[in-house]
């Protein structure tokens, strides 16, 4: 399974050919059972085109959450020319299972959400191998965290994919204490423009002791786990 293709660095820049594509075929990977569009904005969906036209993709999952782009109709165009299942997921709460894999995947039903950008229409999920989680919020921020605490949705996991890649508007306390991670992973570039991840948004996992890996400082992150124990391992071996 793959979970969105990442995207933007600069004009002419493709993330699924330059970067994602060579590191799956490194691993001997030409298969992917399933791709994840969390939401269509470009720094998730970006590297996605490329990776539909070269690799054999069996299904594609995302909300149907879409957007008015060349980028995202190239996406739709690319599915519907090599015949690939798109499946198209709006529960509020589904479970699917992938091998010996428990997937949960989440949306908000919130009215109040019709106006929100796509940030908050993403479409999350908890992954879970034998005893390990690992939570995958895609852009959500404030609005949606306080939407699965008040609908009390079980989001207890190990390993949290921080929300909006650091912003300050994500990560409330209250989140924390809910799914009580012991490892977040916070995906975002060096010196980027946003200035993700936000002081105190760090300051919130620390407080919570929760131990951060960060992409700007360590660049590629693996976590790996047997369904009991977790390895983590970074590229640049640096404490965050």
């Amino acid at each position: 399974m793959l979970v969105d293709g990442g995207g933007v660095y600069g004009e002419g820049f493709d993330i699924g050919r330059s970067v994602v594509a060579p590191f799956l075929w490194h691993e001997g990977i030409g298969k992917i059972d399933v791709v994840v569009l969390t939401h269509a904005h470009t720094d998730h969906l970006g590297g996605l085109p490329f990776l539909l036209e070269n690799f054999r993709v069996r299904e594609v999952w995302s909300n149907g959450e879409s957007a008015d782009t060349v980028l995202y109709r190239r996406f739709l165009e690319i599915i519907q020319r090599k015949g690939i299942k798109h499946r198209i997921i709006k529960d509020r709460e589904k479970e699917m299972q992938l091998g010996s894999i428990g997937i949960r995947l989440f949306n908000a039903e919130e009215p109040d959400f019709s106006g929100k950008n796509l940030n908050e229409k993403s479409l999350m999920m908890r992954v879970t191998l034998g005893k390990v989680s690992l939570l995958l919020p895609g852009d959500i921020e404030s609005d949606n965290e306080s939407y699965l605490l008040k609908n009390g949705f079980d989001l207890r996991s190990q390993i949290l994919f921080v929300p909006h890649h650091g912003s300050r508007k994500s990560s409330s306390a209250p989140f924390l204490n809910a799914v009580k991670p012991q490892i977040a992973l916070i995906s975002c570039g060096a010196d980027n423009t946003f200035g993700f991840p936000h002081q105190e948004l760090l300051e919130r996992y620390e407080a919570a002791g929760i131990k951060i890996f960060r992409t700007d400082l360590q660049g590629a992150i693996t976590i790996s786990t047997d369904g009991r124990n977790i390895r983590t391992e970074s590229y640049k071996k640096v404490n965050p």
